[in-house]
């Protein structure tokens, strides 16, 4: 009944009538999520909580014409017109844009969903979110569209000037031989079919037919947990992006300026691997980029599903208890199993999301009205994002920890109980 009654009011709890401080988008955990501050998707360069930049761009090409559907940009001055935006919804577990472009050819929908479900361990530790893109024609004519996403290596430092390293993985390739940093500079970008939907790879990056393939991006210095104090963020880890369907699309870790130039002027990628690396973060600002091309959109929508995860390699150090792994390795052993995993049930996240929205909207607009539902749903959001779950291996026990990253890096203190626990 309450679902029903939630149902109903639907549209008012999407409306213009409620404007968060700060739209969240991934919100993995305390360092990898994105928050855009600003009334539009468009209007903002995508930060960190902290408003610390984390530039994340997405843009749209409409018969040759491009647009801009995600962030702004301020590493380069190439300029891409914004979309317009009709609504923005924010729900427990997901984001919800609806955009148009200028000359309402097509509609873009664009869902970031992280699987924050408080009694799911698994699926709530897994560092993997997705940014769901639903498109279709508007005019009833047939368009050339393609869809390109890009997370920059803003991601992975904790100061601009720190140098970074990229390359290209196949799903079964194992975190220690893509990231021995010995290597890093030579051997990662010798796979150059990343802007083709071949499976075709050299012999030092085999792969089964159908796996998942796309960038991966972090420092040459990889301190892991080397940093704390107030407002830091991760230096170490890797960020990895990739086209949930391993069939389809472009991918290409590299320049952010080459690629998006490239994309605006061709609808697709730099044919050639950016071998300058490493390089620090703030010279020529390397990112991982998708495209994924409809050469007739027509009014049935058509999917394009991005995954972006975050291995921080080792989560918390905790005393003489030495360093946990993040939860989620008790089931997947890789970012790459995990991301696999994540890829094959997007369908089924999306319900378990709508459902589980559904149900707790209800219950707080039941509790207390719709605006109470609407902040309920930023604080659970903003709550959800602060903890981190990790594994004990010594106790054979899961921990979770509320990770502070400011007040000098402190854990559990009461600043971050508290208001977690209204």
């Amino acid at each position: 009944m309450l679902q029903v009654l939630f149902a109903m009011l639907l549209p008012l709890l999407s409306g213009a009538a409620f404007r968060p401080p700060a739209i969240p988008l991934i919100t993995t955990d305390p360092y990898m999520q994105t928050w855009l501050m600003g009334d539009t998707a468009m209007s903002d360069v995508v930060r960190h909580w902290d408003q610390r930049s984390k530039e994340m761009l997405g843009l749209l090409r409409v018969d040759g014409v491009t647009y801009r559907y995600l962030g702004a940009i301020v590493n380069h001055s190439h300029s891409f017109p914004a979309m317009l935006q009709d609504s923005v919804s924010v729900q427990p577990t997901r984001t919800i844009f609806r955009l148009r472009d200028p000359k309402g050819l097509v509609e873009l929908k664009v869902t970031f969903l992280s699987t924050m479900f408080a009694s799911d361990y698994e699926r709530l530790s897994r560092p993997v979110s997705y940014v769901v893109h639903d498109i279709r024609s508007l005019s009833g004519s047939l368009h050339d569209v393609q869809l390109y996403f890009d997370a920059s290596a803003e991601h992975v430092v904790n100061s601009f000037s720190e140098e970074v390293v990229w390359g290209n993985f196949p799903a079964k390739e194992t975190p220690g031989s893509l990231h021995n940093n010995s290597n890093n500079s030579s051997n990662h970008n010798d796979d150059d079919d990343s802007n083709s939907n071949s499976n075709k790879k050299n012999n030092s990056n085999k792969e089964t037919p159908g796996s998942l393939r796309g960038g991966w991006m972090g420092t040459k210095a990889q301190q892991i947990l080397g940093i704390s104090g107030d407002k830091t963020n991760i230096n170490y880890g890797y960020l990895y992006l990739a086209d949930a369907d391993p069939n389809s699309g472009l991918f290409r870790a590299g320049s952010a300026k080459a690629h998006r130039t490239t994309f605006r002027l061709t609808g697709r990628l730099p044919e050639g691997p950016d071998s300058n690396q490493p390089r620090p973060c703030q010279t020529d600002l390397p990112a991982i980029s998708l495209v994924r091309g409809f050469p007739q959109l027509s009014a049935t929508p058509q999917r394009f599903t991005a995954l972006v995860g975050y291995d921080d390699v080792k989560s918390v150090r905790y005393y003489d208890e030495g360093d946990f792994s993040g939860f989620w390795t008790q089931k997947w052993k890789t970012i790459q199993e995990a991301m696999a995993a994540a890829a094959a049930e997007v369908e089924a996240m999306l319900e378990k999301s709508l459902s589980h929205d559904d149900a707790l909207m209800a219950n707080m607009t039941t509790v207390a009205g719709l605006e109470y539902a609407q902040i309920g749903a930023l604080a659970y959001r903003q709550t959800l994002a602060a903890t981190k779950l990790v594994w004990n291996s010594k106790r054979s026990q899961m921990w979770n920890f509320l990770k502070e990253i400011s007040t000098n890096g402190d854990m559990q203190t009461m600043d971050v109980i508290f208001p977690a626990s209204p």
